[in-house]
């Protein structure tokens, strides 16, 4: 919150929320990102041209509903699955193909759940086994845990994006006055309380679960009450610091009309 204004009259300042729009941004960004990258089905269709030469076609498509291209691989000799172990020793897996050329994997990604992935392996495999067979279809199923990162990032980066609001403070000694306007994507508002009924302005902190400190200003109203500029916590204290420092000093010096 920076300091528009400062005289002995009035006291203006401004919230703008381009940072909280980028955060928000950032997040629905990333979550894009990885369902593109990881949400993915992949449609395999093969075909015998003679009994001992398979081609198979790859058709990925995005959340299981628009492709994304086509990948041919010529002399599929046979289909594995291909482990892989991250730094704690967890194991992730992936179908391959094993062709004259070298090794060709159906997804750009590895994941959890060896079964059916050793299921579908021996599909691939049984087809090429099988003289009688000239064509198969089968499908890499997209792995489900990509829509809660799709929901969990970029929903919740559009949701920060779509409550984002300007908040302009007036204080105004000749009218006796604070004034408080809001301005967002859905519309705006204003609210007005009579200066003297605030008793002190007071910057607010909680903690999360890792230990980081989150700030809100808080009004501190004669009634006993109290009034929020926002009902959420943010980070970055010394802007909202000075504006409560520059808010009491205005208070402390007020003296309502006669």
């Amino acid at each position: 919150m920076k300091i528009i204004e400062n005289t002995p009259d009035r006291l203006v300042l401004r919230s703008d929320p381009t940072l909280q729009i980028v955060f928000g941004l950032v997040f629905a960004v990333t979550g894009l990102i990885i369902t593109y990258f990881f949400g993915r089905s992949v449609d395999v269709h093969c075909e015998k041209i003679e009994p001992r030469q398979v081609n198979c076609q790859l058709t990925p498509k995005l959340l299981g509903l628009k492709p994304l291209g086509q990948r041919r691989v010529l002399n599929v000799q046979k289909a594995e699955v291909s482990e892989s172990r991250d730094s704690d020793g967890d194991s992730t897996y992936r179908v391959i193909f094993i062709t004259a050329a070298g090794k060709v994997s159906l997804t750009n990604y590895s994941s959890s759940g060896y079964s059916a992935k050793a299921n579908l392996a021996e599909q691939i495999n049984s087809f090429i086994r099988d003289n009688q067979r000239t064509a198969l279809d089968v499908k890499v199923n997209m792995d489900w845990w990509i829509l809660i990162f799709l929901f969990a990032f970029t929903g919740v980066g559009i949701i920060v994006i779509l409550v984002a609001k300007t908040t302009v403070i007036e204080m105004i000694r000749s009218e006796g006055v604070l004034r408080i306007l809001k301005g967002g994507l859905f519309g705006s508002g204003q609210e007005e309380h009579i200066l003297r009924d605030i008793e002190s302005i007071e910057l607010e902190s909680s903690r999360s679960n890792r230990g980081n400190p989150t700030y809100r200003i808080v009004f501190h109203v004669a009634d006993g009450g109290n009034l929020l500029l926002s009902r959420w916590y943010t980070s970055g204290r010394k802007g909202k610091q000075t504006a409560v420092d520059a808010m009491n000093k205005f208070l402390a010096s007020y003296r309502p009309p006669q």
